[in-house]
């Protein structure tokens, strides 16, 4: 079991969530904890399991997401509450930038 803070965590995902998708996948399963709640703007609504943030994913690869970059501006933890201001950017197989969020 890891010892790691909320946002070292946070942090330790969006540092290696990516480039490529095999990466997102492997860090997901290493970080993300089965009952998970992630909610994103992009999302019609929340994802609430592993299972289900592993599906996610697949659906990007099928729209031809490959891979994620992170900054994050801004983060505040309140317990195991992590929010976060963060600027993505999406990426083709290439690693070339499809889109900015």
């Amino acid at each position: 079991m890891s010892h790691a803070s909320p946002e070292e965590v946070v942090r330790d995902f969006c540092a290696n969530f990516g480039p490529g998708y095999e990466q997102m996948v492997a860090t997901g399963k290493r970080l993300v904890h089965e009952d998970v709640h992630w909610v994103a703007p992009t999302q019609e609504k929340p994802i609430t399991s592993l299972d289900g943030f592993l599906a996610d994913l697949a659906r990007a690869k099928e729209l031809g997401v490959h891979g994620f970059a992170f900054e994050i501006p801004f983060l505040a933890v309140d317990g195991d509450v992590v929010l976060m201001q963060r600027k993505d950017k999406t990426l083709d197989k290439d690693g070339n930038v499809l889109a900015e969020l």
